[in-house]
């Protein structure tokens, strides 16, 4: 029974193990991981929704929704997971079930709000990499912002990115689907170099620089991304996600 709920929950511990690792290890930067303000927040998922929106070409109206229904999916995951966390009352198997209930409850609740103003198809391109709920993405967005890059050049960066958080996705699936769980930090890993050396294409040396500096720390380096480890990463998702950390000031 335990394995059949396993395999069925594999799509959701993709996007549980995709999103457990914020940039815990650089210094805070305008906008960036650091950044604890409900209005740091909301302008990094804003910047992510709108990265998609323009790869997709949507025009003005369906981008302010996409970011609308975005930003709320992210306030609205973070507060389902406080509430389980504290219903659940700590670890455990039958936590970390509901947990994954919550999280695909989630993500559902963004494909019907995607679909009410996107086709389908459009719908489903748009969950592949927003409903990952994707901390690391937090971060690089963050990082991007600062870059100072040129508006084609950004583009350009924005769809590597977003390419990264779907292909991650979809590898770390067939890892778990596998079994093989050690895989999925070495994955991580190799899909981080693989976005470093694409982005240092684009930009000058400078950029560059500055981009693996400021996004050393996303690249499923250590033992970060195992089971407990991961749970935790959680945690921290709902607090940041919503107003634990908020009065900490930042440093």
């Amino acid at each position: 029974m335990k394995r059949h709920y396993f395999v069925a929950a594999l799509p959701l511990l993709c996007a549980l193990f995709v999103a457990v690792l914020p940039a815990m290890a650089q210094p805070p930067a305008p906008g960036g991981p650091g950044a604890q303000s409900p209005a740091d927040r909301q302008k990094i998922w804003a910047a992510e929704a709108s990265s998609v929106a323009q790869i997709m070409g949507l025009p003005a109206d369906q981008t302010k929704k996409l970011v609308d229904a975005y930003t709320a999916a992210r306030d609205s995951q973070g507060a389902a997971l406080r509430a389980q966390r504290e219903k659940s009352g700590g670890g455990g198997e039958d936590a970390r079930a509901a947990m994954m209930e919550t999280i695909k409850a989630e993500r559902t609740k963004l494909d019907t709000a995607l679909k009410a103003f996107l086709k389908p198809e459009q719908a489903a391109q748009a969950l592949a990499s927003l409903g990952t709920f994707n901390r690391r993405w937090d971060g690089i967005a963050g990082a991007l912002e600062t870059l100072g890059l040129d508006p084609k050049v950004k583009l350009e960066v924005q769809k590597l990115v977003v390419q990264y958080v779907v292909d991650l996705g979809a590898a770390q699936e067939k890892a778990i689907a596998a079994g093989n769980m050690e895989s999925m930090r070495e994955l991580s890993r190799q899909s981080k170099e693989k976005l470093d050396a694409a982005v240092t294409k684009l930009v000058t040396p400078d950029q560059a620089t500055q981009w693996t500096a400021k996004t050393a720390s996303m690249g499923g380096r250590g033992g970060r991304e195992g089971g407990g480890r991961g749970e935790r990463g959680e945690g921290r998702e709902g607090r940041e996600g919503g107003e634990k950390k908020e009065a900490k000031p930042e440093k």
